[in-house]
């Protein structure tokens, strides 16, 4: 279970993905197989390296001097049986890594420079445009957003963040990652003020992955122990929302059907409405669609990129509504007793692990 989203004769959006996507070329390695490699790029590379075999030989390589030629060669991958070449700028991301972030944050300027000098004014004129003889207006804005920290850029996690922020008690907000591990200063604005006389945080659900459907279930060795890393780092996170006295409006519901994998992700935003039923929600007016997980890793380590969509179309609205409804009708609740079993219970060995390992999960 994935979530998708197609844009359909939005030049300004096309042109923002393929720009960053050329970026995103420049910094990294092409991958190829031996054989291309040995007909074609052998005689106009440098030596072939392998990589270090056993631990001795990891660690040995990890603290011998760089030399440029080393790190500039192409690396063969035995158990894939292919080659990593360099990348464009013959920088190594781990061993050279204050003049590959610099080069990454040289492109990504450029390319912030060009895409505001050619979409300045597109998002002030969105719902009013009166350039022409008659007036155009539209219903729908769409905001793109980044996430590449070793280039110092953290445009995804801090408009998440912001958004956070705005929301009151009168909004209700979905959150789906597969991979429940969300970044500490996320669940802060969650959880904030919540002891106040105010209280005026918004209504939360964060949908996940129940350990049936977290897409490491059945692997072999340590990674089949993952599902049970990240139930226990939920249950964390359920503890914490009592300790906050946050049950009444954070809830955490973990997806569970029958020979699916669970992998979507993104948000929604809603006004809370009327509604009893915590199993029906409202038309949301917001929404995201991306690659995060919301985690230390997203925010930290890997490259992210999210498209926001803001939108007034009820029919789209109603359409985005039964999107998540078909998320929550095979959801279920998570309630104390999800700890308590024999399945749920808390592992002090496999929660030592998950919290040693949190900001890699």
């Amino acid at each position: 279970m994935d979530r998708y989203v197609v844009m359909r004769e939005n030049p300004y959006l096309a042109k923002w993905c393929s720009r960053l996507m050329d970026v995103l070329v420049r910094v990294s390695h092409r991958v190829i197989c031996r054989e291309e490699f040995d007909k074609v790029w052998s005689e106009v590379t440098s030596p072939l390296l392998e990589e270090p075999k056993g631990l001795f030989q990891k660690i040995v390589h990890s603290v011998t001097p760089v030399k440029e030629q080393a790190v500039s060669s192409p690396t063969h991958h035995r158990r894939s049986d292919c080659i990593i070449l360099p990348n464009e700028s013959k920088w190594c991301p781990s061993e050279q890594t204050a003049q590959f972030t610099q080069h990454c944050a040289k492109l990504l300027a450029e390319f912030e420079k060009e895409m505001s000098t050619e979409l300045s004014g597109v998002a002030l004129t969105a719902f009013t445009d009166t350039a022409g003889e008659k007036e155009k207006t539209y219903d729908t804005l769409l905001f793109p957003t980044v996430q590449f920290a070793r280039a110092h850029l953290y445009h995804d996690s801090h408009v998440v963040q912001h958004l956070l922020r705005l929301l009151t008690d009168q909004d209700h907000l979905f959150l789906t990652s597969p991979y429940l591990n969300m970044y500490s200063d996320f669940v802060e604005e969650i959880l904030h003020n919540t002891n106040s006389n105010q209280n005026k945080s918004c209504y939360f659900d964060a949908i996940t992955a129940s350990t049936i459907t977290n897409g490491w279930q059945g692997h072999k060795g340590m990674a089949g122990r993952i599902p049970y890393f990240y139930l226990q780092l939920e249950r964390s996170f359920y503890y914490l929302m009592k300790y906050y006295h946050a049950l009444h409006r954070v809830r955490v519901r973990e997806f569970s059907r029958e020979g699916f994998t669970f992998h979507a992700k993104g948000l929604w935003v809603m006004e809370r409405g009327e509604q009893k039923d915590q199993d029906t929600t409202q038309p949301p007016y917001l929404v995201a669609y991306g690659s995060t997980n919301y985690g230390y890793r997203s925010v930290h380590k890997d490259v992210e990129a999210e498209v926001f969509l803001f939108t007034v179309n009820q029919t789209l609205r109603d359409s985005l509504r039964r999107e998540l409804q078909l998320l929550l009708d095979d959801s279920i609740t998570v309630e104390e007793e999800r700890f308590l079993g024999l399945n749920g219970k808390f592992q002090p060995v496999v929660s030592v692990m998950a919290q040693m390992g949190q900001n890699f999960l």
